[in-house]
């Protein structure tokens, strides 16, 4: 995330102030131990390739300082091969303790604030914040000794690297303050590019190693191998550094209220990126809504009205717009980022809806700043459907889904991507309903379940499906007055589910289901030799599965034995048209 960065500098100072109070002995303890723990992997990967060296050469490299040549070959192959272990096991201890100190440090300043709980996790953040804390601490100091070091041994190289040092960050600062769209997508794309940029120092440092050696009068290989071993160093401790830095400032809300004494958990809506609310305002809305239109409607003349209207899905703004023909009513909706999965699962239906299905036209799909647009059209009659007329509208559109049939193509599509019913649920689900069992009676009905689901899954597999709107409250829903004429505007969370999915299951919503089949068969033929009971034993195991999505294994147990009597009366249905078949056959 791309901030003020001495704003972010002074947050870390303060920061700072308040471990050092609290925790200096740990912090030091922290930043001294990954200190070592960063020289010991240097060593570690260093060491090896001299080893390497020495068994390729039959005598000692000519670049070996005279002390170390003088233990001889084979001794100095042994030495170094030990040393390697010795400083990777080092490297191990240090990374143990560091996680040691560290959840003990995190303890000590939750203990010393003395807050209540803030957050789910709040420790294991706590401790995480900490450790990155003090890894960047740590990769400031290291950094430090690393170019002192470069610049005793190589002083063009330590110039080399500090020029691209300031020559990046002036890019950077130029590119972000200059391109809004260069600037989000440097946003998005944050930890990469900081790790590509190190890559490229690197290479930069590299380059002048070789020109130099080929061009100029170059140091000894022994200090240039060092030195160049240092620069990687360096340049990955300054990206760990920076990346550090931005995981704590995206976490400063949370941090600051778990460490300081005077901050409280807020919400942190004012750090957030730039979501739809700042186009949805009456200032600024006209203007991109008359842009929108002239693009998909032809003839477009202008916005007469544009008005708000309720949305049932959070992040998602939806607009009521009448143009200058009287004729001319369209809805707009603008899905923020976090909804464009919403979005496209909508598209994937209402870009090629099927006869009879109650959603407005879609007439255009466009982008405003990256956040998805869909408009749709409808007839100037239809309002927003009252609270008082919410529920029989809710029932007569279940009755009116029941008849649109979904095409094969749009079936085959759904069932390569989601799970029906019959698929989600399984046996460990139902097992979970044995948490709220009191009685043995319970238990043996759980059980029985258990053991017939096979046979469930059978009767749910073979009904025909039927569109399913889960979001059916009053703002989603407009009417024509005084008519059975419907729409719903938001189909972002449609599924294909057996019939009967959807529907109540107390006597009166079973009743309605009765007669919204019987109706809708008369228009859909697929449904005229549906088994009702099959129908009744969909709409009850949807019940049950959101029972047990919500946790309410005793509603859950309640309707156990309603299943089990569906399946009872299916299985004897089908056992008396088998001999029934078998009757025929013997008589024929």
């Amino acid at each position: 995330m791309i901030v003020d960065v001495l704003s972010v500098l002074r947050w870390c100072i303060s920061l700072a102030s308040k471990f050092g109070r609290v925790v200096f002995w740990r912090t030091a303890l922290i930043v001294f131990l990954t200190l070592i723990s960063q020289v010991s992997t240097l060593l570690a990967s260093f060491l090896p390739l001299k080893v390497v060296i020495l068994l390729g050469s039959e005598r000692m490299p000519s670049y070996l300082p005279e002390w170390l040549a003088a233990y001889g070959r084979e001794p100095l192959i042994i030495g170094l091969s030990m040393t390697t272990i010795g400083f990777f096991l080092i490297h191990m201890l240090s990374e143990r303790l560091i996680v040691v100190v560290t959840t003990q440090g995190a303890r000590r300043i939750l203990a010393k604030n003395y807050k209540m709980v803030l957050f789910e996790n709040q420790e294991e953040i706590a401790a995480n914040a900490y450790l990155r804390f003090s890894d960047a601490l740590a990769s400031v100091v290291f950094s430090g000794f690393a170019l002192l070091g470069i610049f005793i041994l190589y002083k063009d190289m330590a110039l080399l690297v500090i020029a691209y040092f300031i020559v990046a960050i002036l890019m950077f600062l130029s590119v972000v303050r200059s391109n809004l769209f260069l600037r989000e997508y440097l946003e998005g794309k944050f930890q990469k590019i900081i790790t590509f940029a190190s890559g490229i120092g690197f290479f930069c440092v590299f380059f002048y190693l070789v020109a130099d050696f080929i061009f100029f009068e170059p140091p000894s290989v022994f200090v240039a191998i060092v030195s160049l071993l240092l620069s990687r160093q360096l340049l990955n401790r300054v990206a760990a550094f920076i990346r550090d830095v931005n995981a704590l400032n995206i976490l400063r809300v949370k941090i600051d209220a778990l460490f300081f004494h005077n901050k409280v958990l807020l919400s942190n809506q004012s750090k957030k990126c730039k979501s739809i609310w700042s186009l949805l305002g009456p200032d600024i809305r006209k203007s991109w809504a008359n842009t929108i239109f002239k693009e998909i409607v032809q003839g477009w003349y202008g916005i007469d009205q544009i008005r708000w209207h309720p949305s049932s899905v959070n992040n998602l703004g939806v607009l009521r717009v009448s143009g200058e023909k009287k004729s001319e009513n369209y809805l707009i909706k603008l899905y923020d980022r976090n909804r464009k999965t919403l979005a496209l699962h909508e598209l994937d239906l209402l870009s090629d809806p099927p006869d009879g299905l109650l959603a407005p036209q879609l007439i255009g799909v466009t982008t405003l700043d990256n956040f998805p647009c869909q408009v749709y059209k409808f007839q100037e009659e239809f309002l927003l459907c009252s609270l008082k007329d919410a529920r029989a509208a809710v029932a007569e559109i279940k009755k009116q889904l029941l008849t649109v049939e979904p095409p094969k193509i749009l079936i085959q599509r759904y069932q390569r991507s989601k799970a029906h019913i019959w698929q989600r649920l399984c046996e460990q689900t139902i097992w979970q309903l044995n948490i709220a069992t009191c009685t043995a009676e319970q238990e043996q009905q759980v059980a029985k379940l258990m053991k017939q689901w096979p046979n469930l899954k059978k009767y749910l597999a073979v009904l025909p499906l039927a569109f399913v709107n889960p979001d059916m409250q009053a703002q989603n829903i407009m009417t024509i007055p005084e008519s059975t004429t419907f729409l719903l505007i938001n189909w972002s969370g449609w599924s294909l589910e057996p019939i009967g999915v959807g529907f109540e299951i107390d006597r009166i919503g079973l009743d309605q289901l009765e007669r919204s089949l019987l109706a809708a068969s008369v228009i859909r033929p697929s449904l005229s030799d549906v088994d009702l009971k099959a129908v009744e034993l969909s709409a009850l195991v949807a019940v049950l599965e959101q029972h047990c999505i919500r946790q309410q294994f005793l509603e859950g147990l309640k309707i156990v034995c309603r299943i089990l009597n569906c399946l009872e009366i299916l299985e004897q249905k089908t056992t008396n048209k088998e001999v029934a078949i078998e009757s025929c056959k013997l008589i024929n």
